[in-house]
């Protein structure tokens, strides 16, 4: 069990390329994207600070922006998730290149 927000990185040691994420928050609210790159949260009344995270963005600061909300109501973010290739994100070389027997 995870005891302190943040993010972990899990490898594989057989696989290199093979990598994912634990990202652990302290709130309630959150939220994954679908397969379309879109994210909605159901939020009360309240002032909030949205972050998005990205594996891309594991060495930038993220300070999010804040947001108000007035009234309970659902909140969408939309995001560009359709260009992720994991393997070239890791090696820089494409799947397309590798030959099956």
């Amino acid at each position: 069990m995870f005891d302190q927000s943040g993010v972990v990185a899990l490898g594989c040691n057989i696989h290199d390329t093979m990598i994912a994420w634990v990202v652990v928050v302290d709130t309630p609210y959150f939220a994954l994207t679908d397969k379309l790159g879109n994210a909605t949260v159901d939020l009360p009344a309240g002032d909030y600070q949205l972050k998005v995270w990205d594996r891309r963005q594991i060495d930038i600061p993220n300070d999010g922006q804040r947001i108000a909300v007035t009234q309970n109501q659902s909140f969408t973010v939309s995001t560009d998730v359709l260009d992720f290739d994991p393997y070239t994100d890791v090696t820089g070389e494409s799947v397309d290149h590798i030959q099956t027997p």
